[in-house]
């Protein structure tokens, strides 16, 4: 069931919208991810700006399925087993595509995808509509984070516009998927206390001056 927070949000807020990857390749590291992940939100809610700032939660296989929308952390449910089951192949730019439409906010949005794999199930979006969004949104001050599996993943990103400081690798492995979601919540800390994820990778959550970002001006050829 999703629940939706009405009416109007303040540009006070911030909101963070993580797309997940939940392919049958993410069930070496299904229980390490929920655990990883519910850790991850009850971090957040102890910590200071938790009432201006709401969560979206998209997971994707063949298909796209939407478990939390716009709600603040205290109404965030926990990923469990019958919620979180890899299996399937891996719709990644329909995810992304949807998670970027049903964002309205136009103010602090910070987009979160962590993907094992690469694009393989989309059947609504291309490559170039998702880059095109993504070009749209930056300018309008979102902030995208990437974090997947292997080199090809990173070309992927940066691909769509990414930046490269915006961008880390994991390894599929307990170690690695912990690792990776501790680094979604520093970027969530950093986030509110600064208005920049900068420093995110380095597992820090002090402030550090803001990185500008770049769309780089490689011409891509469009993908299917």
């Amino acid at each position: 069931m999703t629940e939706t927070i009405a009416g109007k949000m303040q540009n006070k807020t911030l909101n963070v919208v993580i797309v997940l990857d939940r392919s049958g390749s993410m069930d070496v590291v299904r229980e390490r991810t929920i655990d990883a992940f519910n850790d991850f939100i009850g971090k957040q809610r102890k910590e200071p700006g938790a009432e201006t700032t709401f969560f979206s939660l998209y997971i994707f296989w063949d298909k796209v399925e939407r478990l939390w929308s716009a709600v603040p952390v205290d109404r965030v449910t926990n990923l469990t087993p019958s919620t979180y089951h890899p299996n399937g192949n891996t719709a990644l730019l329909d995810a992304i595509a949807m998670a970027i439409k049903e964002t309205e906010q136009q103010g602090n949005v910070l987009i979160v995808c962590l993907t094992d794999g690469m694009e393989n199930a989309s059947r609504n979006y291309s490559f170039t509509a998702i880059r095109d969004l993504i070009r749209l949104k930056t300018d309008c001050n979102w902030e995208f984070l990437w974090l997947g599996s292997d080199e090809q993943s990173r070309e992927f990103a940066l691909e769509l516009g990414i930046p490269s400081e915006n961008i880390e690798l994991f390894k599929v492995t307990d170690e690695g998927i912990q690792d990776s979601i501790d680094k979604i919540s520093d970027s969530v800390s950093l986030k509110k206390q600064s208005g920049s994820t900068a420093g995110w990778k380095d597992g820090s959550t002090t402030p550090t001056a803001p990185v500008k970002k770049q769309i780089p001006g490689k011409t891509h050829k469009k993908r299917q």
